[in-house]
């Protein structure tokens, strides 16, 4: 999954408070995309080389077409993170932490960042 940067936010902010976000993780607490899995209550920060299991890198940076595939992704709305719930899929309340390094996407209501922390897992109840 990659991070499209917005034109009119194409620079790095540093969370000055935590940053409530949402995730959608697989039953398990497992991501979707890099099949890591998450514990509630952990903070996980990038890190160069191995991190739990997951090679990133130390920074964010720009690729040539201005997306970042090596972060913490998330959604800055509870609207947007239902558009991707499933059965498969559930919903989970986040916090990019106080410090971090993150990018903002108003456009599709998405962050990346460099840090992450999973509060919970929220209730969704589904329509038959």
């Amino acid at each position: 999954m990659c991070f499209s940067v917005h034109q009119n936010h194409r620079q790095p902010k540093t969370a000055k408070r935590d940053i409530v976000c949402y995730k959608t993780l697989l039953k398990g607490n497992v991501s979707v995309i890099q099949d890591f899995k998450y514990r509630i209550g952990k903070r996980y920060v990038l890190a160069d080389g191995l991190a739990d299991g997951l090679h990133v890198t130390v920074n964010l940076s720009l690729s040539m077409g201005g997306d970042i595939a090596v972060g913490f992704h998330s959604y800055s709305s509870m609207r947007k993170t239902k558009a991707h719930v499933s059965r498969m899929k559930l919903p989970y309340r986040c916090v990019i932490p106080k410090g971090s390094t993150y990018y903002f996407n108003p456009s599709r209501h998405e962050y990346v960042s460099d840090s992450i922390k999973i509060v919970s897992k929220m209730c969704m109840v589904f329509k038959k």
